[in-house]
């Protein structure tokens, strides 16, 4: 708060003379500002301060060649509220406001004035608003603190493949989907395009469908990255997907043979891989005891929580047409598995 306080002086114009004090010029006067902790005057008299002033208007007096008159105000930095030696003192010291660090308020008492050089109601409002530009600090270095590089090298993959994809042709074509590496069938069981499996996963049919599963990546993708590590996580997430890909495929072919259905569909997007991300989380909420034996770091996941998403999610894709289920069951179960071996091994 003190360093705060401090710094708006320094933009008001007032120049830095000490670690304490900041003066700056006017017409007539020259005012002379002092930022100070409450603990440095706890048990400092009234006589005390008044001489320290006294000796620093000397001091401008005749080393800083002043010839106008000096106005000191004092503006003291309090842990909590202001206490009854405090008040006493505003009684015999002309100058004195208090800032309150627990509540962000600027005080000035009745016998004292808010008229110095315009500094009141700028420098109220300047301390009211440290808490909001604490909080956004707070805030900024907490999402910078959990942001985990493996998720959002995925995330900013998935983005840049978009982007490329949808400027040179139709991304809610089935056919150019598939041109560029979306995964039928028969393109994998009879013609052997296993690349497939791992192209897929970073294909979108449309803005909506890239956001859907980016904004689910990085919220679920940032709690198992931080919980089993990069590498781990890294690994699960790629499998997941190419599991996805295979119980999708399966699927399909299973169907075709059996006459259900005589059309090759066409699939691609992550959520099969973020699939197995929620199923990685399920498993480390079963297993959280020991992987917090591992990371000491590690913090609980809520079980609950972690439930009713997928059921949610789950039960929203087999509401909804066009939503490949398989691969959504393939990549959780996969995902859960693989989670799983990881706790029983480490």
């Amino acid at each position: 708060m003190v360093q705060a306080v401090q710094q708006f002086f320094k933009q008001s114009g007032y120049q830095e003379v000490d670690a304490a004090t900041y003066v700056k010029a006017f017409p007539s006067e020259l005012a002379v500002v002092q930022v100070i902790n409450g603990n440095t005057i706890a048990m400092v008299s009234a006589d005390r301060i008044l001489s320290g002033r006294q000796m620093l208007i000397d001091n401008f007096m005749s080393r800083q060649q002043v010839t106008v008159p000096i106005r000191i105000l004092t503006v003291v930095i309090l842990d909590d509220e202001i206490t009854e030696y405090f008040r006493e003192l505003t009684k015999e010291v002309v100058g004195l406001w208090f800032i309150s660090k627990s509540e962000r308020k600027l005080y000035v008492y009745e016998n004292q004035s808010t008229k110095y050089f315009g500094l009141y109601e700028p420098l109220a409002e300047y301390v009211s608003n440290i808490n909001l530009v604490q909080k956004r600090k707070e805030t900024a270095a907490y999402v910078l603190s959990n942001l985990q590089i493996v998720t959002i090298l995925l995330v900013v993959t998935n983005i840049l493949v978009y982007a490329y994809t949808a400027f040179h042709g139709n991304v809610y074509d089935a056919s150019y989907m598939f041109y560029k590496g979306a995964i039928t069938w028969d393109s994998v069981f009879q013609k052997h395009e296993y690349y497939r499996l791992f192209t897929c996963m970073f294909l979108h049919f449309g803005i909506g469908h890239l956001t859907s599963n980016m904004i689910s990546l990085m919220c679920l993708g940032t709690m198992l990255e931080k919980r089993i590590g990069h590498l781990r996580y890294f690994i699960l997430y790629i499998l997941s997907g190419f599991a996805a890909g295979l119980a999708s495929i399966s699927v399909q072919y299973c169907k075709y043979i059996y006459g259900i259905s005589e059309y090759y569909a066409v699939s691609a997007g992550a959520s099969g891989a973020i699939f197995g991300v929620i199923g990685g989380l399920i498993a480390v909420v079963i297993c959280q005891s020991k992987w917090q034996k591992r990371r000491p770091e590690f913090a609980a996941v809520s079980l609950r929580g972690v439930v009713i998403m997928t059921c949610c999610t789950l039960f929203e894709g087999f509401t909804i047409t066009g939503v490949d289920n398989s691969a959504h069951v393939g990549g959780l179960i996969f995902g859960l598995i693989f989670a799983f071996l990881l706790a029983i091994k480490s």
